[in-house]
């Protein structure tokens, strides 16, 4: 009884697919057939410029991005540069507290 029911559902919803088919067609055929085919064209047309501004502003991003990047390399530089001086420092004051410290001992 189910299935019945269910194929009774399915050949109303074709029925009415092709009853909206037809009514399309229909509209293709006459007036409105060629404004709705110069709106698609509208369409295409503003969806070919939307894609232009995005591809646009991912431009922009990128060079954002890139300029970003630049700025973070230069500023990994300038850490680099200072841990190496804060190291070498590091490495002078240990000997400074060393020879302070055996003269202490030896004393």
């Amino acid at each position: 009884i189910d299935y019945m029911y269910h194929l009774q559902n399915v050949s109303t919803d074709l029925q009415k697919l092709t009853e909206k088919f037809d009514v399309v067609m229909s509209r293709e055929n006459g007036v409105e057939g060629q404004n709705s085919r110069q709106g698609g064209l509208a369409n295409i047309v503003d969806n070919g410029t939307r894609v232009q501004q995005i591809l646009e502003e991912m431009k922009r991003m990128t060079l954002d991005v890139n300029s970003e990047v630049k700025g973070l390399r230069e500023q990994v530089k300038v850490m680099r540069k200072d841990m190496r001086q804060m190291k070498r420092t590091n490495e002078h004051l240990l000997k400074v507290i060393n020879k302070l410290a055996s003269k202490v001992a030896s004393k």
